[in-house]
């Protein structure tokens, strides 16, 4: 059960880091395309809902 245990944490650490290097990949990527619009485009979406405060 051991072995178990050890090979699901490592599969959720190479999700989870998997996931941040595709995150920050995609950034960079949406910098490069939209500079400035896709930045605005993704922050002001997450920030305009005034009511769910």
């Amino acid at each position: 059960t051991g072995k178990g245990y050890l090979t699901a944490l490592y599969n959720l650490a190479l999700i989870l880091v998997s996931g941040v290097l595709l995150g920050t990949l995609m950034d960079r990527v949406g910098s490069l395309l939209g500079r400035d619009d896709n930045k605005q485009g993704t922050r002001s979406k997450n920030k305009q809902t005034p009511g769910n405060d």
